[in-house]
């Protein structure tokens, strides 16, 4: 592709390299595009928190706008300016694609507008809602999840037939919306990261025997944390009475503070800053993930 394309992105938080994977993934194909010579004019939700981060993806981009929350836990149920920054620029800069990350931000994109549109769908929200539905014990908790779900499948029938592209990271998620929805212009791009911002490091003494990291404001790395202590971690204490365990990542609830409470073997640390100087630390990842 030679071309320089002009590219409308829309970001439900702002990307940065040191908060979530979803930021960071973000982040870096922002990076990548704009290495390559294209013109990115990003429409981000931005926290307070991440006001000081505003600068650094600033210079990769030909346009910035951003709204203002004071958390990423509720966004507004519509957004007049973005609808119409986001139409105006179409209208006047002659953009190439309208790429939107996830579906449910599909609603701040006015109709109408006659450009190559693509969406990249980070995760397949009744998907999960089902997954989890099907691991709860509590009657009440468990139709909760089931309303969720069914509520989801109908808004994703009509976000994901609204975009010419849909991106997903896995085969599983290309099958379930295939399968779900009839949809079939859907295209698997896995995960990646940049290996030089991860220098590989020898370290002699390591720290911990074990390591999760994940940011906790996600629900499944709770549930993977609490399933990995009563149910993996036992296991492993009958062999090895002394492994050590680091969980590593921002904004842990208390049950998951708890932890280092209840066995003296495993630290909870917050938020790393730096998150490849843990990952040398230990000597093995674990990823309990359940859904």
């Amino acid at each position: 592709m030679n071309k320089e394309l002009k590219i409308v992105l829309l970001s439900p938080y702002l990307p940065s390299i040191d908060t979530t994977a979803c930021a960071r993934i973000i982040y870096d194909y922002i990076l990548l595009l704009h290495q390559r010579g294209h013109s990115i004019y990003l429409f981000s939700f931005c926290s307070e928190d991440d006001r000081q981060r505003i600068g650094r993806i600033k210079s990769y981009c030909a346009q910035l706008h951003l709204e203002y929350l004071k958390d990423y836990l509720r966004y507004p149920h519509n957004s007049v300016p973005f609808r119409q920054k986001i139409r105006l620029l179409c209208s006047n800069f002659d953009i190439d694609i309208l790429q939107c990350e996830k579906a449910y931000m599909c609603k701040y994109i006015p109709r109408g507008i006659k450009i190559v549109s693509v969406l990249t769908e980070h995760e397949v929200l009744s998907d999960t809602f089902w997954q989890r539905a099907k691991l709860e014990n509590n009657l009440m908790s468990k139709v909760v999840l089931f309303v969720r779900k069914t509520k989801k499948n109908i808004e994703e029938k009509n976000w994901y037939r609204r975009f010419d592209k849909v991106i997903v990271f896995s085969e599983h998620d290309k099958d379930t919306i295939h399968n779900l929805y009839s949809i079939d212009h859907i295209e698997v791009i896995p995960l990646g990261i940049h290996f030089q911002n991860y220098p590989l490091r020898t370290v002699k003494e390591k720290s911990y025997d074990l390591i999760f990291v994940g940011n906790f404001s996600h629900f499944p790395n709770v549930d993977a944390v609490l399933y990995f202590y009563k149910k993996i971690f036992p296991l492993i204490k009958n062999k090895l009475s002394a492994a050590s365990v680091m969980l590593a990542g921002a904004d842990p609830p208390d049950r998951i503070k708890k932890l280092s409470e209840l066995d003296k073997n495993i630290t909870v640390t917050g938020y790393v800053k730096d998150i490849s100087e843990v990952y040398c630390r230990a000597r093995v990842f674990i990823a309990p993930i359940r859904y």
